[in-house]
């Protein structure tokens, strides 16, 4: 039993030993251990906590760029708006006036083939008529002329009988 008392002491003595050693790091190791990773912890939280303050106020003035961005984009719309209407008031004045323009060519044009015509119509008109009275004429001329010979042989007749 000796050897067998002697193996139970030692491995008494082994726990008392290895629980002492448990203690002694569960009291001195590990609170400061803890204590240190505690602080890393509460420092890296802070440093969250800011970095969480600055996106906020980045967010903010993003929000404040981006409401500035829709005014003036408001802005530019309503401009273009205006511009667009005032070039569009410009061109319909342009082409009115344009418009005005080629109706007063056109009506000169037209008023110029018009007395055309009419300057054409008159000659032809003269034409005609000369040609008409030249050919009156000349039938007339012929009755005339046989009046004039059959009145001749009548009075050569009266004065030789």
């Amino acid at each position: 039993m000796d050897i067998t008392k002697l193996i139970l002491e030692s491995n008494l003595i082994n726990f008392v030993i290895a629980v002492g050693i448990t203690t002694y790091l569960l009291i001195k190791v590990i609170p400061q251990s803890t204590s240190k990773r505690k602080t890393e912890i509460q420092k890296e939280l802070h440093q969250a906590q800011e970095a969480k303050k600055a996106a906020e106020a980045k967010l903010e003035e993003l929000k404040v760029e981006i409401e500035n961005a829709k005014k003036e984009s408001l802005n530019i719309i309503e401009s273009a708006k205006a511009n667009s209407e005032a070039l569009r008031a410009q061109i319909m004045k342009d082409a009115k006036q344009e418009l005005d323009r080629m109706n007063a060519n056109a009506s000169r044009e037209i008023e110029m083939h018009k007395e055309m015509t009419i300057n054409t119509i008159k000659e032809q008109i003269s034409h005609l008529t000369m040609k008409n009275v030249e050919k009156t004429l000349l039938d007339k001329k012929s009755e005339i002329d046989k009046l004039i010979k059959l009145k001749l042989n009548k009075d050569l007749k009266e004065q030789v009988a």
